[in-house]
């Protein structure tokens, strides 16, 4: 079965990719707006 993924959830790869790519969390957070801790609990679930 294949799991459907929202436009939410692409973004949300993207962001998360863009946070490990430049290894600032907290920065890459600030620029696109969201919580610094929200993108910290992305990031553990996308390792």
């Amino acid at each position: 079965m294949r799991v459907q993924h929202s436009k939410f959830d692409e973004l949300r790869i993207q962001v998360v990719e863009e946070a490990l790519d430049r290894g600032n969390v907290a920065l890459t957070a600030r620029k696109h707006g969201i919580s610094p801790y929200s993108l910290y609990k992305w990031v553990k679930q996308y390792r």
